[in-house]
Order: C-alpha cells, then structure tokens, then sequence
C-alpha cells in the first residue's frame, strides 16, 4: 500500500438555508461580505503542521506591537488565494 504524503482533506458545504458562521478566532484576514466560509477540514503531516505553527508563530511575534496576530486559517487563506494558475502547481509532485 503506498504511503500518502501529502495532506487529505475533506469539504463539507453548508444545505442551503442554514448559515455558515465565521470562525471564532480573531484572525486578520478576515471574510468580507461576498466571501462564504465553507468548513473545510484537512489532515497535515507533523511536518506541514509544524511549519504552520512556526510561521504562525514568528509573524505574531514579528507583528506583536502592531496588535495584528494570525493563526493556521490566515496561512492556508493566504496561500491559497496566492496561487492563481495550474502553472504554479508545475512542480507539485505526489
């Protein structure tokens, strides 16, 4: 059996007339009025985690004074609304 390296990741879309809320955490992106939050859950290795919560770590630490703090979410948001093309995906190897 091969061994998945990348992380898994699961979507569950809200039924139509219930509400998706905003998370609860005071992160500094946050969603505007046309943006939905779709719950999302995905499974990391230690590895990817580990990074996350260092640079998690380093910018509220970098940004403390200034009061803006992120978290794991802001990071993914981040880098996902970064990447716009299948071109960046080039060298993505699975």
């Amino acid at each position: 059996m091969a061994k998945n390296k990348g992380p898994t990741i699961h979507t569950q879309t809200a039924q139509k007339g219930k509400s998706i809320t905003e998370p609860s955490h005071s992160g500094t992106i946050p969603p505007t009025d046309t943006d939905l939050l779709i719950k999302t859950t995905f499974y990391p290795t230690q590895a990817q985690l580990d990074t996350l919560d260092d640079l998690a770590a380093e910018y509220n630490k970098h940004y403390r004074r200034q009061r803006k703090k992120i978290d794991r979410q802001d990071i993914i948001r981040f880098l996902l609304d970064k990447l716009g093309t299948l071109d960046d995906l080039a060298d993505l190897h699975l």
